[in-house]
């Protein structure tokens, strides 16, 4: 399933200190049309119709990815008529109207005729999130859709020796410290990806020992301790030795949801 817009933003704002207030449910609906960035397709709309609360699992690793599985049937009303071919589905956070946070194509087309219940299996609603988000803040995405609200943070820039994930190091020396990153606000690519970038200018310290070997960047939550939010490889390696100072221009950090 794909984040529409409306959630990509909600979740890059915790990025300047705005909390994303989870809903208590979210609610499954049956699309004839793709929803697409905005959450806008057309709706089934037969008589006795309403979208279906959703339950998901805690979210696990499966396959590289980080996801969540609707943990039973749901079902829906009967329709007294032919209904229409159902294409899309879309999770929400209001019965009725509200956001959608996430959209997916049916496996298989659904159609809908005159007497049938229509069904969504247990497990078949999977919403995965991949990307360069941590582990840690990928289930704290997912976990939105079980009611789970994630709090504004005030990010820093960090440097390490390695993924934070996998047991790397952040660097070290007399006088290496985070940065605190200001962020713009999210704006809507022209590939559909909404994406968030610092305001400022990222300067650490020149550094007066050296400090280490750099390969991994990350964003953590915090200015000490703490999670990283976004990881990012370099895919070189710089010895960060006595003088040099590194730094980020304006706009040169950029993080997408999709």
């Amino acid at each position: 399933m794909y984040a529409t817009n409306y959630l990509e933003k909600s979740f890059l704002n915790i990025m300047k200190n705005i909390t994303l207030t989870a809903p208590n449910e979210v609610y499954a609906g049956l699309y004839i049309t793709n929803p697409g960035e905005e959450g806008k397709g057309v709706e089934v709309n037969y008589k006795g119709y309403e979208r279906q609360v959703i339950k998901f699992n805690n979210a696990s690793e499966s396959d590289g990815q980080i996801q969540i599985k609707n943990l039973n049937q749901i079902n829906f009303p009967q329709s007294p008529t032919d209904a229409g071919t159902i294409t899309y589905i879309g999770i929400s956070d209001s019965k009725l109207g509200g956001n959608m946070l996430a959209y997916g194509k049916l496996v298989e087309d659904l159609d809908i005729r005159s007497g049938e219940s229509p069904v969504l299996m247990a497990e078949e609603v999977v919403v995965f999130s991949t990307g360069q988000l941590s582990k840690t803040y990928k289930k704290k995405l997912l976990h939105v859709f079980k009611g789970e609200s994630i709090q504004g943070v005030k990010p820093h820039l960090a440097l390490f020796n390695g993924n934070p994930e996998s047991g790397g190091a952040e660097l070290l020396g007399d006088n290496y410290e985070r940065v605190a990153i200001e962020f713009k606000s999210p704006e809507e690519s022209s590939s559909g990806q909404s994406i968030i970038s610092n305001s400022h200018e990222v300067i650490f310290n020149r550094p007066s020992t050296d400090w280490g070997v750099w390969n991994f960047t990350a964003v953590m939550d915090n200015k000490t301790n703490g999670e990283p939010i976004w990881i990012y490889d370099r895919g070189i390696v710089k010895e960060l030795k006595r003088g040099y100072m590194p730094k980020a221009d304006i706009g040169a950090l950029k993080f997408a949801m999709n």
